[in-house]
């Protein structure tokens, strides 16, 4: 029994060694792509506001007013998250060679 205890612990370290940075390297390639749409959606918000303020001299509407407000705090709220995912640093790489187990003689 503790054989296959001790077998199956080398399976999962060798799995997550194998399997770990592939799928790490991969979410860090999503979270990217995630921060790209988030700029360029940062990019179109502020576009409608630079719109809506040129528009802005021809009607006088408080729900329009409030939206403005709103879409420039999301912007700030998009801008800080977008901050604070750069920042995180990535995830220590782990090596391959001190998982695996010695060479059979």
């Amino acid at each position: 029994m503790k054989r296959s205890i001790v077998t199956g612990a080398i399976a999962t370290l060798m799995a997550v060694a194998v399997f770990g940075a592939p799928a790490v390297s991969m979410a860090d390639e999503h979270a990217h792509e995630g921060i790209k749409h988030m700029k360029v959606g940062i990019d179109h918000i502020k576009e409608a506001i630079d719109h809506f303020e040129l528009s802005k001299k021809h009607t006088r509407n408080k729900h329009a007013e409030k939206a403005l407000i709103n879409a420039r705090q999301a912007i700030k709220e998009a801008e800080d998250a977008i901050r604070h995912a750069e920042e995180v640093p990535d995830p220590p790489v782990i090596p391959l060679r001190p998982l695996l187990p010695p060479p059979l003689r």
